[in-house]
């Protein structure tokens, strides 16, 4: 998350924002791979800073896609996204872009 969230549980990290596991190098990397080989990809995204990372590495692809598989972006939708990544991700749709949450 961008901002410190609350009802931070015991098994938290420090901060309130939670855990990135996977930075916009290995997304973008993750998802033109999997396009590449026509493979559906997924990238787990729990919160607004995820959300853009996830974004992006699809907004990138989308360029020069060599297929147009499917790009999942797992719980989109279950977190308080702003306005602006909601239009992003409409965006990508209307594209003919398969994005699936």
């Amino acid at each position: 998350m961008y901002e410190p969230y609350v009802g931070i549980q015991d098994t938290d990290p420090p901060g309130g924002k939670g855990t990135l596991v996977t930075n916009q190098k290995l997304a973008n990397q993750f998802a033109t791979l999997a396009n590449q080989n026509k493979k559906i990809s997924m990238l787990h995204c729990s919160g607004d800073a995820a959300a853009d990372i996830e974004l992006n590495a699809y907004e990138s692809i989308s360029k020069t896609q060599s297929s147009n598989t499917i790009k999942r972006i797992e719980h989109f939708g279950m977190f308080q996204f702003t306005p602006e990544q909601l239009k992003r991700r409409v965006a990508l749709k209307k594209n003919h872009f398969h994005l699936s949450s």
